[in-house]
């Protein structure tokens, strides 16, 4: 099933000097969506009952599998815990073993803003799961994927030559297919937190951004909300979105 509630056009615009091309999407109804987290605090759209067309399944006994009623792409999905936590809480093994099985199946990236500075908008725990555009080149995922390939060493974290700003990628060893998703959870936590202590990020009082592929996590520290003309940026804007 496809849940295509926001008629989404975007436009690409390839920097002169680095040549990445970075995708703006235009989406006719986000002015529907509430712009901070502490405005759907009352109503909980991701805990029942839920919207007709929104529920997919139970990841867990910890985790449910929404549809983006904002998506930005088909199939744009959502991975929230089933009890309400805060958006604020800081990430554990569950939150991360439900992520990525959900981006494996889908063959994407997943992304978290956590904090009022994060571009977030909705106060309950939740991943956000996208596949791959067809549309989209991703040249910054392939800039990190080519940099990390050609680290000399092996290194548990380092810094993209692209990135004038605070933050850290963690380099995420090769799961097995069969790997059960709990121990990937596990290994995934372990190197969330040592990110965040890289970068000294309390995760109570700081906000931040996290981007996971198959292959790294990345986290950006944030210091302000609003940019490139005073446009709200969250995770994806680290990806050229």
């Amino acid at each position: 099933m496809n849940l295509d509630i926001t008629e989404t056009h975007n436009l690409q615009i390839e920097h002169p000097l680095t040549k990445i091309v970075f995708t703006f999407y235009f989406m006719d109804n986000l002015k529907l969506k509430p712009t901070r987290p502490e405005a759907q605090q009352k109503t909980h759209p991701f805990l029942p009952p839920f919207e007709p067309g929104i529920f997919i399944a139970n990841l867990s006994e910890t985790h449910n599998l929404l549809f983006n009623k904002f998506c930005v792409v088909k199939n744009h999905c959502l991975v929230v815990t089933r009890k309400f936590e805060n958006q604020t809480n800081q990430l554990n093994r569950s939150d991360f073993a439900a992520a990525f099985k959900v981006m494996r199946a889908l063959e994407g990236f997943c992304f978290y803003n956590s904090g009022p500075l994060s571009g977030a908008s909705q106060a309950h725990k939740h991943f956000q799961v996208m596949p791959y555009d067809k549309d989209h080149r991703y040249d910054i995922i392939k800039l990190i994927n080519k940099e990390a390939s050609r680290l000399e060493n092996p290194v548990s974290s380092f810094e993209c030559s692209l990135f004038k700003f605070a933050h850290k990628i963690g380099v995420i060893p090769s799961f097995d297919n069969n790997q059960d998703y709990q121990q990937i959870g596990e290994s995934l936590e372990t190197i969330y937190e040592s990110l965040l202590k890289s970068l000294k990020i309390d995760t109570k009082s700081m906000s931040y951004n996290l981007i996971l592929t198959e292959s790294w996590i990345l986290i950006v520290k944030r210091g302000k909300e609003k940019a490139f003309d005073m446009l709200s940026v969250n995770s994806l804007g680290f990806l050229g979105n």
